[in-house]
């Protein structure tokens, strides 16, 4: 017989943090409809950029989402699948690489821009951003 308490408080931080994640997910909903009707007049690209994010965000809910019911709803009686990891917590990492791809590479652009072209900064941080999505990736390739 396992633990009782490492299941539960296992299961128990995921349904708070599924919960967490569908409040902020509500937030960025809201920051993107304030975005569009605020600023009508960015360019082309920052409004794919804000839409790109809010649609990789809805699909990293629905994956959360996904991943919460199949090891608490559909397996409830089942702690043994525990150690098996659901195909959606994969893809969730993904699409969360793939957000911070775009906003840091975003705020890149603004590194560039406010430190007035400085090159060795730029490079430094785009470095980072493209280590971390690499990072990702590999993760969830060897998982």
């Amino acid at each position: 017989m396992s633990s009782p308490l490492s299941i539960d408080n296992t299961m128990g931080a995921a349904l708070i943090g599924s919960v967490c994640a569908a409040v902020l997910y509500g937030v960025s909903c809201i920051q993107t409809w304030y975005y569009y009707d605020r600023y009508p007049t960015d360019a082309w690209y920052i409004k794919y950029l804000v839409a790109s994010v809010w649609v990789f965000d809805t699909i990293h809910q629905v994956l959360i989402s996904h991943t919460v019911y199949h090891y608490l709803v559909s397996n409830y009686t089942n702690p043994a699948m525990l150690a098996n990891i659901i195909w959606s917590v994969l893809l969730e990492v993904l699409f969360n690489s793939l957000i911070c791809l775009l906003v840091q590479g975003f705020l890149t652009m603004r590194v560039w821009r406010m430190s007035n072209k400085n090159k060795i900064l730029t490079f430094i941080v785009l470095c980072l951003v493209i280590a971390e999505f690499v990072c990702s990736v590999v993760f969830v390739v060897q998982s």
